[in-house]
């Protein structure tokens, strides 16, 4: 069974050369991969992980390359560049601590709080965040969302209030969401990444020693579930939230050949959209942007896909075991069934 599908994104379909170029560097070919703010979902993508680092250590990945993403694709890809620094399996590690994370009846963001901060220095720890942002070939872009004023110094209720009447608007109009918050990406490296259109008017920040953990606690702060994060260095004070709010699956045009690590079929821009009753894509973004996706075959295989919610149902929170058996399965299956989907795709078109 091959796990995982590909799907070319239109540069490809219409260039012989960048086919060639794809099929003879695999991975390679790509310069940002972008993995979704889906939480616990990344357990159904975890091949990629596994077959970049088979790449990187025999040497087969060549020149600079970026890692983008808000919440837990933020995450992955800082427990990624951490493998390749000291050699664990960081990913695994990422995904014991969502595993081993346990909700009951009446928990509040205050027992929530400790356990995020655990699974932060778990994947980076202290010792190793220098190395990590200062790697001399990968980059990381981390997605931020910040609310504006005057709701960020509303009570939460208001806030909440706010974010339905923006639901609501984006049902007719996606530009309405410029109004709650601005897009950020805290970058590694010596210069923010140019490959992202400027159409988006995304604000860009350094990602340094002194701000690394309050940024990933901001990038997976969800509004009234999550302790509130209410500064960054380098920034100052404001509300900062899940990046996933503005930029969910991909919500930016990129000029360069790019892969998103999805997990699923339906790419959204942000959160927001997900919730729509009707599935709303811009082909715009998918000009240079290929995807990995699970195949259906494994997709029967997990009967579901790990999510949120999985740690708020009921028979999860009477018998976690279940829960936890069945990401793990998924974590499994997909490294055991990420089986060559570009040479496969390949194939499949003679």
């Amino acid at each position: 069974m091959n796990g995982t599908i590909f799907e070319p994104s239109k540069q490809l379909l219409c260039s012989g050369n960048h086919q060639k170029q794809l099929l003879l560097r695999d991975l390679d070919y790509f310069q940002v991969f972008v993995s979704p703010a889906s939480g616990p979902r990344f357990l159904a993508s975890a091949g990629f992980s596994q077959q970049f680092v088979q790449l990187y250590e025999s040497n087969q990945i060549h020149g600079e390359k970026w890692f983008i993403g808000g919440s837990t694709g933020a995450l992955r890809h800082v427990a990624l560049i951490a493998s390749l620094v000291n050699g664990q399996d960081m990913v695994a590690k990422l995904r014991d601590c969502y595993v081993g994370m346990d909700y009951k009846e009446g928990d509040t963001p205050l027992v929530l709080h400790p356990m995020m901060e655990n699974t932060f220095r778990t994947i980076l720890p202290k010792h190793m965040v220098d190395q990590v942002i200062d790697h001399p070939q990968l980059r990381l872009g981390i997605v931020v969302c910040r609310i504006y004023d005057p709701l960020s110094w509303m009570p939460s209720s208001i806030l909440l209030g706010s974010l339905l009447a923006f639901y609501l608007g984006n049902f007719f109009h996606p530009a309405i969401l410029g109004l709650l918050c601005e897009k950020i990406v805290f970058y590694t490296g010596d210069k923010p990444p140019t490959f992202i259109d400027p159409s988006h008017h995304v604000r860009y920040e350094r990602l340094t020693s002194d701000n690394i953990y309050q940024v990933m606690h901001a990038t997976t702060c969800i509004p009234s579930i999550s302790f509130p994060c209410n500064y960054i260095h380098g920034i100052g004070r404001g509300l900062f939230v899940d990046g996933g709010v503005r930029h969910y699956y991909l919500s930016f045009k990129l000029n360069v050949p790019s892969l998103l690590i999805s997990d699923q079929e339906r790419y959204y821009a942000t959160a927001f959209d997900a919730q729509l009753p009707f599935y709303r894509r811009s082909d715009r973004l998918f000009e240079n942007t290929s995807v990995l996706r699970p195949s259906k075959e494994f997709l029967d295989k997990i009967s579901h896909l790990p999510a949120v919610k999985d740690w708020f149902k009921k028979e999860y929170i009477r018998n976690p075991d279940l829960r936890r058996k069945h990401w793990l399965w998924t974590f499994t299956l997909a490294r055991r069934t990420f089986k060559d989907p570009i040479l496969h795709w390949h194939k499949s078109r003679k």
